[in-house]
């Protein structure tokens, strides 16, 4: 093809992430996730900047990690997951020039990182073992990173200071906190009757359609950084005419900290007494919250609007992110990225 003035050239990152894209690496698929960070294994030790490029598997999934200065601990680390949701029709990899935008699936969650670091080592491949640096490619974000950056922290891997852009509002926005996640069924059990004798029973779904009632009361769906619940499957019954001894409902819950999870707990609590429910945990994620005055943060901050023309903004995310994680460990994680749109939706752009 022609030439672009967006330089798919090798060694830039539009040239590396078409490659990435089309290895569709689907979470459910890590076949396909191993061949793409068996790609960018071979890219970093063509470089010759690192001596330490290993495939981590654990629990069928895999992760890569590498090193400048064959420490499991560097003084800075690119994170980026690679692996991504899956989309029927495989959304077709096209630059548009004229609207200066990429399309593909995972372009903007997030290949596009992964494709920035490799242009990165490939174009200072020179200089980089003055420099202490640590890269991160994790297969497993999209269902909850417990067997990519959990596992890794968990093996003693770390660093300094954690660049992950999975979250921002565009270059110069700044993303310093997000909600935690909790998934749950909700079981409710009551007892079987004929549909005409509703007295012989204890009809789970009428019980569970109360609960879910009383504890919809209980969030605001309008606003954006309250804690907010999402009721996002319903499972009862095996007939029309028969009043269902067990019903289910899925719940996904987004809360701001971890004082209002608490409390969000202690409620469906009270209310699983009152219905004879009970909880069955799916999936849990702490809130995160970037702490500003950490000198390596001011320090990445400050070497930003050297090269920016735009002022640094702070924003929320709604959604998570492995940020919990490395912040748990004491890792500081900076989150930002380019503008771009459809995470996980039928139409995913990045803005080049």
């Amino acid at each position: 093809g022609h030439q672009n003035k967006h330089h798919e050239h090798v060694g830039s990152p539009l040239y590396y992430l078409e490659h990435l894209v089309k290895f569709r690496s689907w979470t459910c698929d890590q076949a396909a996730v191993r061949k793409l960070l068996e790609y960018c294994a071979t890219i970093l030790d063509e470089s010759g900047a690192f001596d330490d490029v290993k495939i981590h598997e654990h629990n069928g999934f895999f992760n890569l990690t590498a090193s400048t200065q064959n420490t499991k601990k560097p003084k800075v680390l690119l994170a980026a997951h690679i692996d991504v949701v899956p989309h029927p029709d495989s959304l077709q990899w096209r630059v548009d020039e004229e609207d200066d935008k990429v399309y593909g699936r995972g372009v903007y969650d997030m290949l596009f990182a992964a494709a920035s670091y490799l242009s990165f080592v490939h174009r200072n491949r020179e200089g980089l073992q003055q420099l202490d640096i640590g890269i991160w490619l994790t297969g497993d974000e999209e269902i909850g990173g417990f067997d990519g950056t959990e596992y890794l922290l968990k093996q003693g891997y770390g660093g300094g200071i954690c660049i992950l852009p999975d979250s921002g509002e565009g270059f110069g926005d700044l993303s310093v906190a997000s909600k935690g996640l909790y998934n749950m069924n909700l079981v409710i059990d009551g007892k079987a009757h004929h549909g005409s004798r509703p007295w012989e029973g204890d009809n789970a779904t009428g019980k569970l359609t109360d609960l879910l009632q009383e504890l919809k009361g209980f969030f605001s769906s309008t606003s954006r950084e309250e804690s907010t619940l999402t009721i996002t499957q319903l499972q009862a019954g095996l007939a029309i005419n028969q009043g269902p001894s067990e019903a289910t409902a899925r719940l996904d819950i987004r809360n701001k900290n971890s004082e209002d999870l608490n409390t969000i707990k202690e409620r469906l609590n009270e209310l699983c007494l009152k219905y004879n429910g009970r909880l069955e945990d799916l999936l849990a994620r702490d809130s995160f919250q970037l702490d500003m005055d950490h000198f390596l943060v001011r320090e990445l901050v400050d070497v930003y609007r050297a090269h920016s023309d735009a002022p640094i903004t702070e924003s929320k995310s709604y959604g998570t992110s492995d940020a919990p994680f490395l912040a748990e460990h004491g890792i500081p994680v900076v989150m930002m990225r380019p503008k771009g749109f459809g995470a996980h939706a039928d139409e995913e752009w990045l803005s080049l």
